[in-house]
């Protein structure tokens, strides 16, 4: 596996690449991750959601971990761009010099719409194939209940989200591989998922298509109350509590912050040393 360090600068690396990439390409991968989080959430809520919902009500965190998976599975093998991983990506890349906020901002907006454009594909074609109707209310309900929670409880869980879903991503890069970054992959996402967080990209396909199936749920409420509050809380989850976190400690911002401290310590050590009694008699007796 990578060491830290290289992982850090394989998140750099990620950036510079999409930063690279013509603007097609770059939105074909994003509408390709869109499909693929459609693809997985609905493998894994269909084999969870026929769980019988006493269960389910019993055991909310071992019935969510049996899901949501096989999504950033797809995506890292298959060479996607997540919106969530990058937070990460652009981040630690514009903090290395590597790449200018403008650029960052690009590469977030082109695969944010990206990824929307490809979770709403999905619904059309889960929608066309009559999949989701019989399979009770399970799709409906989730969405009901992430459209009826507060405006900073959202924020916060798109915070803790994308920290766990960056940390996917991070274990991902850091094994050489397939059984690794499978590994890699799960055991955050099984936290993330257990404990009941949100996730913006994942909400573009699960709010509309419940919406389809009849989910009293409007596309403005879908948005103000749970996809602009998750996006805020997944930039900042991705960006701050990891790419800040790893760009201070493996990055060169933080090797300069920690020559600085450095070098003002020393300066203090020197002032004091000057101030000593002793010294102060020396430097008389040599005047």
């Amino acid at each position: 596996m990578l060491t830290p360090p290289e992982v850090y600068q394989t998140a750099v690396n990620a950036a510079v690449a999409r930063h690279r990439a013509p603007l097609p390409r770059l939105f074909i991968m994003g509408l390709a991750s869109g499909l693929y989080v459609g693809l997985g959430f609905s493998t894994c809520a269909l084999v969870g959601g026929t769980l019988s919902p006493e269960f389910r009500k019993a055991q909310p965190g071992a019935f969510a971990a049996l899901y949501s998976v096989i999504g950033l599975i797809l995506i890292v093998f298959c060479g996607g761009d997540l919106f969530t991983g990058d937070c990460l990506y652009t981040f630690a890349a514009a903090a290395e010099g590597r790449i200018s906020v403008l650029a960052g901002l690009r590469i977030l907006v082109t695969s944010y719409f990206s990824n929307l454009v490809g979770c709403l594909l999905m619904v059309g074609l889960f929608d066309g194939a009559r999949i989701w109707p019989g399979r009770d209310n399970y799709l409906t309900h989730l969405a009901v209940t992430k459209c009826s929670l507060g405006w900073g409880t959202v924020v916060v869980r798109g915070i803790l989200g994308n920290m766990l879903v960056c940390l996917a991503v991070w274990l991902a890069n850091s094994s050489r591989d397939a059984t690794g970054k499978i590994v890699g992959i799960y055991l955050p996402i099984m936290s993330f998922t257990a404990i009941g967080l949100e996730h913006c990209i994942a909400n573009m396909y699960i709010v509309p298509m419940a919406m389809i199936q009849g989910a009293d749920v409007t596309v403005g409420r879908w948005i103000y109350r749970n996809l602009i509050p998750a996006t805020i809380g997944n930039w900042i989850g991705g960006a701050i509590m990891v790419g800040a976190l790893s760009a201070g400690i493996h990055g060169t911002p933080g090797a300069k912050a920690f020559a600085a401290w450095e070098r003002g310590a020393e300066r203090v050590q020197h002032g004091a040393a000057a101030c000593l009694p002793g010294r102060r008699q020396s430097v008389g007796h040599v005047q």
